[in-house]
Formats: C-alpha cells, sequence, structure tokens
C-alpha cells in the first residue's frame, strides 16, 4: 500500500518515512524465497514508466501504475488497457505486461473516489535442455564410475534425439485498488507469483507496504498524522531515513513525534557519524543494503 500526498506541501521537506505495514511472503511446499524471488517482475511494464524510470512512481496514472504504485488507480476517469510485449536476447525471453484499470463507484475507507486495477506479467524460456534422465547412459559410455565427469558430457552429441526440451515459465497476477482520502491517495495491491521449470515450481503470495511519506516538519501535522495511523491498527511504527542518528530529521522527531501520535516509533537510520557521507562507495551500498534490511525485516 502507499499513501501519496495530492498537493505538494509548501515547506520544509523531510527524508523521513513512516513505514506503517508489514511485507509477507508465503512459499508453498520446501521451496524458501530467496532475494531474487520474483525478480523477473523488476522492469515492471509500460513504455513511459520505463523511460521515466523510477521517477515515474510519483506521478502513476495510466494502467501500467498498478506496478508501479498502486494510489495512481485513485484518479483514473475511464477503463484502460495497456499491453507490451518484448523479446530478449533475440527471442530467447519473451516477456509480457498486460494491465486493465477502471474507476469504481464504491470504496473501502470513504474517500471521493477510487479504481482497481489487474495486472498479469509473464516471463517464458523456451527450449530449456534437460538431460538428466541421460545420466547412467553418459556414465555406461564414459569410464563407469557412476557419476557424469565433465569429459563424458561429449556422448550427448550422439544422443541429441534423446534430449527432451523444456520451458521456464513464471507468471504475476496483481489484483490492485487505490483510493482518494481527503488529500491523500492510498493504494495497495496483492500478488500472486507462479514460477516453473521443468517438473519443478514454486508458488508465492505478496503485499505491498504501506509508506506514508512528511512533507512538513512544523508545524507537525497532529491530527492528519493520528487519523492516518488510526487506520492501520497496531501496526508498528518505524522513521526510516538514510542520514546519520544525529543528523537528518529524527533528532527533531524522535523529540515531538511520539507525543504528537501517542504511540512508540522505531528509528532505522545510520550510526551516529560527524559527516553525513562516509567517503566510500563500497561502505555507502553497504549501509545502505543494511538500513533496508533493517526497515523490512
Amino acid at each position: 500500500m502507499h499513501l501519496k500526498r495530492v498537493q505538494p506541501a509548501e515547506s520544509r521537506h523531510v527524508c523521513g518515512t513512516i513505514v506503517l505495514a508489514l511485507v509477507f511472503l508465503l512459499v508453498a511446499g520446501p521451496v524458501h524465497a530467496t532475494k531474487y524471488a520474483g525478480a523477473f517482475m523488476e522492469n515492471g511494464g509500460g513504455a513511459r514508466a520505463l523511460g521515466m524510470g523510477g521517477a515515474f512512481t510519483a506521478v502513476a496514472d495510466d494502467p501500467s501504475a498498478t506496478f508501479w504504485n498502486p494510489a495512481g488507480l485513485a484518479t483514473v476517469s475511464a477503463k484502460e488497457i495497456l499491453l507490451m510485449h518484448s523479446e530478449r536476447f533475440g527471442d530467447l525471453i519473451d516477456r509480457d505486461f498486460v494491465s486493465f484499470t477502471q474507476p469504481v463507484s464504491w470504496n473501502i475507507l470513504g474517500g471521493s473516489s477510487s479504481g482497481i486495477g489487474l495486472s498479469l506479467i509473464r516471463l517464458g524460456v523456451d527450449d530449456i535442455p534437460f538431460t538428466e534422465h541421460l545420466a547412467e547412459e553418459l556414465d555406461r559410455r564414459g569410464n563407469g564410475n557412476g557419476v557424469v565427469d565433465p569429459d563424458e558430457n561429449i556422448h550427448l552429441l550422439d544422443l541429441q534425439d534423446d534430449i527432451i526440451y523444456k520451458s521456464d515459465q513464471e507468471f504475476a497476477l496483481m489484483f490492485s485498488y487505490g483510493e482518494t482520502v481527503g488529500a491523500w491517495q492510498m493504494g495497495a495491491s496483492v500478488k500472486f507469483l507462479r514460477q516453473s521449470v521443468g517438473q519443478y515450481s514454486s508458488l508465492g503470495v505478496g503485499a505491498d507496504v504501506a509508506v506514508l511519506r512528511m512533507e512538513r516538519l512544523y508545524p507537525l501535522p497532529h491530527r492528519t498524522l493520528v487519523d492516518m495511523l488510526a487506520r492501520f491498527g497496531d501496526a508498528e511504527i518505524l522513521w526510516v531515513q538514510d542520514e546519520p542518528s544525529n543528523m537528518g530529521a529524527w533528532p527533531f522527531m524522535n523529540q515531538h513525534l511520539p507525543t504528537a501520535i501517542g504511540r512508540t516509533i522505531r528509528s532505522v537510520t545510520r550510526t551516529q557519524s560527524s559527516s553525513p557521507s562516509v567517503g566510500s562507495l563500497h561502505r555507502h551500498e553497504q549501509e545502505q543494503r543494511d538500513l533496508l534490511d533493517r526497515a523490512f525485516e
């Protein structure tokens, strides 16, 4: 779920984010998700969005908003469909992105406008050779030690008619919803993922994270914050910022925000430092990964 302000703030901007929801991933059977699970989805879809890169997230307002920012569905005014097909490495890898969006007359949070979207992402790799069933024959034609040694693979040239070819199929089905509530747009997506290659397959279910970006430090919008946070029950609240803990907005927010909203807040920042820069790209990337890991643990 994403929260996006409709009107830009006229005062000080913040370098902080409040994370208000949890990410979950359920994988069927003994399969375990890694950080690369669902990697085939990462490029999203839509020529306009891909041309703008990550900047499109802030202005998402077409059917590709189901991927980039479902909050953009809150302002859709008509039924729209987006179709995209791409091929990579010749025609070795085929990728399709299909999305349909439309406005709806009902809403969940009592807002003024809302929209829904349905998207499908498919990535396919055809003609992948499987030779597991030929292991015994390869070993028999070699030294017969019960193991297929590297030099025994040469016999695959004589067994080409026995090679089985299969496909890698990866699918993501997304149901998305967006709604305008007051001066904010909110959205959420539920994703169903299925990946299969040969006889191996996995299934996953995921949900987006709810994020509220504060655009004004002083005076704190107490009532707005309390009303917005109330929608998420007792979800843990984090203050996440890129700066060290003794810089940026956190020292001020740590002093005033818990009292303003009557809730405990956990900070996720870099360690205290005398400089906002670590002076090393490698160390910066390490700290950035650690920051994100702690924010979404």
